[in-house]
């Protein structure tokens, strides 16, 4: 746009528009599931709980299928199963409330970014819980070489409290 001053005509800047608010794809809408699926750090009394928490609208005990890692002091969960059968990992369902705002938390903790490849992926899963209902639940899970490249496969799918200290990955 063109405008005229004393000093003649002048090219003025176009106005900047508001940054828009970032939304997931469709495949990662936190719509999609009834809730997440922590098994590592995110469980209650754990070090990094406290991310999740202020969303918390419940807690169950969960289980699902795939292999848990400790991947140097820190949690890892696979779902495919190349290297084995996979086993029952044992984690807490999660409802939680303003999904939109606790996912954002809980991608940040994870590295997880819908647009790029980060060091976890986020995926709809079946989860059991303690009761025997079936729900959708989000859950972080690692590609298997990179999860098993760095850790051990615990086979009975509990992350121990002894590591709690030790796996705290949140500097934020």
């Amino acid at each position: 746009m063109n405008v005229i001053s004393p000093s003649g005509p002048q090219q003025t800047r176009p106005r900047r528009q508001a940054k828009p608010v970032e939304t997931w794809p469709a495949a990662y809408d936190p719509a999609l599931a009834d809730g997440v699926v922590v098994y590592g750090t995110l469980k209650q009394g754990l070090s990094n709980h406290r991310v999740v928490e202020p969303f918390v609208q419940s807690i169950e005990p969960a289980t699902f299928q795939g292999r848990l890692y400790n991947g140097h002091g820190y949690p890892a969960v696979t779902l495919e199963t190349h290297a084995g059968p996979a086993g029952t990992v044992h984690g807490e369902f999660i409802t939680v409330k303003d999904p939109d705002t606790a996912f954002r938390h809980l991608d940040r903790l994870e590295g997880f970014n819908p647009h790029h490849q980060g060091l976890y992926q986020r995926s709809v899963i079946d989860v059991i819980l303690a009761g025997g209902d079936h729900k959708k639940a989000w859950v972080y899970h690692m590609p298997e070489t990179r999860a098993a490249s760095r850790g051990r496969w615990l086979e009975a799918g509990v992350w121990p409290k002894r590591l709690q200290n030790v796996a705290n990955l949140n500097d934020m």
